[in-house]
């Protein structure tokens, strides 16, 4: 502040000075005559003239020489201030450049040391990392180890549990892994009778590797391994399952010594089997599918049959390479791509409680160029009257009454001494067992295609409790096609029946576009009564005349569909019911083929 202070009065000093000469110069030209725009009298500035010049010029010079020497103390006093300050100001640089020399300085060495920190410090994590891995993969060794010897011994004690219940003796053995025949197996499980002999290869982790059946004469079945292999690892409730039926079945051999039921039983399966062959010859693969027995293959339990609903779609099967896919499909029970369910019956022998009962000595089949007969070379020489065992097909399946009323009238047919039951369980053909009985009357209302229903079922004709079937007997393989017919026919009723009562997806009712589909707009009401598994009745109102039109869908044995119509002429009726009975059996919905039926009385 002082210096800025000094700086302005010397400035005003210099300023007068300058202000001092200006007006001295003034002055002079005035005494000297001299004015602006005036030419000047050369004469009066001689030196001998009016006016001295030389003293003028006297005190212009002193005038300029006070100036100059002001303006010299002026320099030098500002030369001696900037050189200070300039010196100063270099002092500030230089210190200031000394300054960010040593921080830069600092910084780097901050810089080397945080590198140094920083790679120790990683290395100490990478370190204290690695260590932990170890450490974790030691516990994960450790861990899955133990873990893998809980499962195993698991495995061990649950397959140990199932031998005890079959009655089937028990053996553990550790293998060593170069001297098994089953790569990469750990333990052996070996579950043994007087004729079968099961073992389970187990691997370090306590899962399946293999499973072998080997039967009494030494034999072993590749096919039947597999699927033993694959029913414990699916489920061990399916393998335990499998296991219970054939050590049951060979109690049932062992038992009865003195008739080879054995054979017996080979000599069945192997009449099927031949059968079903003898079709496949004759029929379309589709053909023999809607129409025949179905699917028969033999697994490690027995004769398996497959049987299910007519097909609604034929063509897909028509060519070869179709029917071997459909052929794949059921070896590997998969339903996927199939439209029907597909349900299995297996086929065994049991004691029969009633030696009246006789087994079929001989089944013929015609062929178009010979005939094939086949016999039980077993059985020749016996009485048959005496032989104490039966055929069953062994199955899980709920039928009506009537259903199970038809199997009893099949069944009794040629002898009827089955209908003379007693107080012997063994004695009755078929073991069943009373689920539920459906309730006189019950309603549903849904929505299909747009269009709202009001179902309401009026009651049977007949008896409607619902029986679980779980063995039915039979003499003879040609009752095995009556038998299916009549599941077939059951199943059917239940599919079309339940397509009135269950939920298909919620759907909200659409609004008619134009006069011709009022209907559509109108809750239909419409009363369902049965007489199963054979008739299901729809009765509705015809939507211009207000009329009863009676909708009723006949199902034969079989599975098949037939539709007729009362209330209508009878020419419309039978064209109409033709159309609805394909559509019927395409789509299998009753709510449907009533949509159709009300969009053709509307038109």
């Amino acid at each position: 502040m002082a210096s800025a202070a000094g700086l302005a009065n010397r400035e005003d000093n210099v300023q007068d000075k300058l202000n001092a000469i200006k007006t001295l110069i003034t002055r002079t030209n005035e005494e000297l005559g001299i004015t602006k725009g005036e030419p000047q009298d050369p004469l009066k500035m001689h030196p001998m003239g009016p006016v001295n010049i030389d003293d003028a010029r006297f005190r212009v010079r002193e005038a300029l020489q006070q100036v100059r020497g002001v303006l010299t103390r002026y320099t030098h006093q500002l030369n001696t201030e900037r050189d200070v300050a300039l010196n100063k100001y270099l002092k500030m640089l230089q210190d200031r450049n000394n300054s960010e020399s040593a921080a830069k300085s600092l910084e780097r060495s901050l810089e080397q040391c945080q590198q140094l920190g920083n790679k120790y410090i990683q290395d100490s994590i990478s370190q204290a990392v690695e260590t932990q891995k170890e450490d974790n993969k030691a516990i994960s060794r450790f861990s899955e180890k133990e873990q893998s010897q809980q499962r195993l011994n698991q495995m061990i004690h649950r397959i140990k549990e199932v031998g005890e219940q079959a009655g089937l003796q028990f053996f553990s053995e550790k293998l060593d892994g170069t001297m098994s025949e089953v790569p990469n197996a750990h333990h052996q499980i070996s579950l043994s009778s007087v004729a079968l002999l099961f073992d389970v290869y187990l691997n370090e982790l306590g899962n399946v590797e293999n499973v072998s059946l080997t039967l009494e004469d030494g034999t072993q079945k590749p096919e039947y391994n597999y699927e033993l292999c694959q029913s414990i690892k699916r489920g061990f409730n399916d393998f335990v399952d499998k296991i219970t039926k054939l050590t049951n079945q060979d109690k049932l051999f062992q038992e009865l010594q003195a008739y080879d039921l054995k054979k017996v039983k080979s000599v069945m399966e192997a009449d099927l089997l031949l059968l079903h062959d003898d079709e496949k010859k004759h029929y379309k693969q589709y053909e023999l599918l809607q129409n025949k027995y179905g699917m028969m293959r033999n697994s490690c339990e027995g004769l398996v049959i497959y049987f299910y609903l007519p097909k609604t779609t034929m063509s897909q099967w028509e060519d070869t390479e179709n029917s071997l896919k459909l052929h794949e499909m059921l070896y590997e029970n998969s339903v996927k791509e199939i439209r029907t369910q597909v349900y299995s019956l297996l086929l065994g022998v049991e004691k029969s409680g009633m030696n009246e009962k006789t087994l079929a000595k001989e089944t013929q089949l015609i062929t178009e160029n010979d005939r094939i007969t086949l016999k039980d070379p077993s059985i020749d020489d016996q009485d048959s009257s005496k032989i104490p065992a039966r055929f069953v097909l062994f199955g899980d399946l709920l039928l009506c009454a009537t259903a199970v009323q038809s199997l009893v009238d099949l069944l009794t047919e040629r002898d009827h001494t089955w209908s003379d039951m007693n107080d012997n369980m063994d004695t009755q053909p078929i073991e069943y067992e009373l689920v539920a009985t459906k309730a006189s009357s019950m309603e549903k209302q849904k929505v299909v295609d747009g269009v709202e229903h009001h179902y309401v079922f009026c009651g049977s004709s007949v008896n409607t409790s619902t029986i679980r079937i779980n063995r039915i007997p039979f003499h003879s393989i040609h009752q095995v096609l009556p038998i299916l017919q009549i599941l077939r026919q059951q199943l059917m009723f239940s599919e079309l029946f339940s397509s009135c009562f269950e939920e298909e997806g919620r759907e909200e009712p659409t609004q008619a576009m134009d006069q011709g589909s009022n209907w559509r707009q109108q809750k239909q009401m419409i009363e369902i009564s049965t007489e199963s598994p054979g008739t299901i009745s729809a009765t509705l109102l015809h939507p211009k005349t207000l009329s009863l039109i009676c909708l009723s869908v006949h199902i034969l044995p079989g599975g098949l569909i037939q539709i007729r119509l009362l209330g209508l002429t009878e020419e419309v009726a039978m064209q109409w019911a033709s159309e609805l009975s394909a559509l019927l059996a395409g789509c299998r919905s009753i709510p449907h083929v009533v949509n159709q039926l009300m969009s053709k009385l509307s038109d």
